[in-house]
């Protein structure tokens, strides 16, 4: 009778050992240190650095790391959601702004088809207030390095006029002027070429969209905020007073 090979038992073991090593402990570490990296993400370090008090959310969560955070690493339960609220406000240059981040992600079981469901709900962006209502518009850079853009508004393409601007950016609203007035404030964004501007006037406010997984990211949005500020307030100026 031949011996039962002791391998088969010893490297499933070590296998399963490894695994838990490396989720528990090495991702762990990665994580933390990863988050450590990138501080000036936390809550509080940015309402700080804005001169924005928080007025919701955890001062030590990160915008740009979620997975630092042990309910999001955690995921949703069957009734459990995950949801993460952040909202800082204040003034820039005397205009009101704010900036809100919104993770919020659920779970749910169909026993009867044996399938899990997953719905997530993200939105992240620093808004200037204006004094008057404006024309609706959105500015999306036409190239990023992570992908295209995501529209959300479903105003017509308006060409500015000025060809170094039109190359660079799609500028949609109903209001033709509007295309040549944003043209001339646009110089604050510069800096944001590489990871890409999304811009969206809703009527009250001019906001930068940003993502988690999609252009424009929020490490690329949020590496100049002051610069952001800046610039969504002089827009906001330009547009409503």
């Amino acid at each position: 009778m031949s011996e039962f090979p002791i391998q088969i038992l010893i490297f499933p073991i070590l296998g399963i050992a490894f695994f838990v090593y490396y989720v528990f402990v090495v991702r762990k570490r990665q994580i933390g240190k990863l988050e450590g990296d990138n501080a000036e993400f936390r809550a509080g370090v940015l309402a700080k650095r804005l001169g924005l008090t928080l007025v919701k959310g955890d001062p030590m969560y990160n915008l740009f790391i979620p997975v630092a955070s042990a309910g999001v690493s955690q995921g949703p339960k069957d009734e459990q959601p995950v949801h993460v609220e952040i909202l800082m406000q204040g003034h820039w240059e005397g205009v009101p702004i704010q900036l809100y981040y919104l993770l919020h992600s659920e779970k749910k079981t169909d026993y009867m088809e044996g399938k899990v469901h997953f719905t997530t709900h993200f939105e992240c962006s620093m808004s200037a207030a204006s004094k008057q209502p404006f024309p609706q518009f959105e500015l999306t850079s036409r190239s990023t390095a992570t992908g295209s853009i995501e529209r959300m508004l479903p105003c017509p393409e308006s060409p500015t006029g000025n060809p170094n601007v039109d190359s660079a950016f799609v500028v949609a609203t109903t209001e033709p002027a509007m295309s040549a007035l944003l043209a001339n404030h646009l110089g604050a964004f510069a800096g944001f070429g590489v990871g890409g501007v999304h811009l969206v006037g809703d009527g009250a406010s001019v906001s930068f969209r940003m993502r988690h997984n999609k252009p424009v990211m929020i490490a690329y949005g949020l590496y100049y905020p002051e610069a952001m500020a800046s610039g969504l307030v002089a827009i906001a100026r330009a547009v409503g007073g």
